[in-house]
């Protein structure tokens, strides 16, 4: 169990089967050897940073994660952190404190998620207004539910109208859900039954914006 989590005790959220590409457990969050906070799913591209490709990044997180915390403010802040990670510039394109530089940037944007654009999504066939923003080209909106927040990274998919729907077949995202998913190897064996390259794109970065330069101002 130190080097895993018990199986997860909580709802979470990919896309219908009406998605066609690939799909694959990204990541699961959470200290080793105690229950799971959040889990995070992939769907499209294989690549990191992909400018050209559509992909979508589906993140659950639990909702009692941060006790006392605001679930809104934190799970804004998750939801611009991957959308940062998923376009961050070539590093001869950035400086080298770069990294806690948008760091800062991601935390003031993520405390005024207040202000941003509301959108309409179906979850398990429910209407769910979700907040969203944009970065580099990229979007990041989030959803409370009651018991778990949602957060979601796109790219050539449009945030309106999205259609979630609880995982309840596990076997789409190549991983048991009954079973405690263990570092790295539930990942690893769920990329690889997807058919995706661990390594593809190692050496691809987003193109250059305008909010890449606004973080390093």
């Amino acid at each position: 169990m130190d080097r895993g989590h018990p199986p997860l005790d909580f709802p979470f959220y990919g896309l219908p089967p009406t998605w066609v590409g690939p799909r694959w457990v990204e990541s699961i969050t959470g200290p080793l050897g105690h229950p799971a906070d959040g889990i995070w799913l992939r769907h499209g591209s294989a690549l990191v940073h992909d400018a050209r490709s559509p992909w979508l990044r589906v993140g659950t997180l639990r909702g009692d994660r941060f006790p006392g915390a605001s679930r809104e403010s934190r799970t804004a802040f998750s939801a611009l952190l991957a959308l940062v990670d998923a376009t961050m510039p070539s590093p001869a394109d950035r400086p080298p404190d770069y990294t806690e530089r948008v760091g800062d940037v991601v935390a003031e944007h993520a405390d005024r998620h207040a202000s941003w654009r509301t959108v309409t999504w179906s979850v398990d066939g429910a209407p769910v207004t979700a907040s969203m923003t944009t970065w580099a080209g990229g979007w990041a909106a989030f959803a409370t539910l009651p018991s778990v927040d949602v957060a979601v990274v796109g790219h050539l998919v449009d945030p309106a109208g999205l259609h979630l729907a609880e995982v309840a077949d596990s076997a789409a995202y190549h991983f048991d859900l009954h079973a405690g998913p263990v570092f790295p190897i539930t990942v690893e064996e769920s990329r690889r039954a997807a058919g995706v390259d661990p390594g593809a794109g190692d050496d691809v970065w987003w193109p250059a914006h305008e909010d890449h330069t606004h973080a390093m101002t």
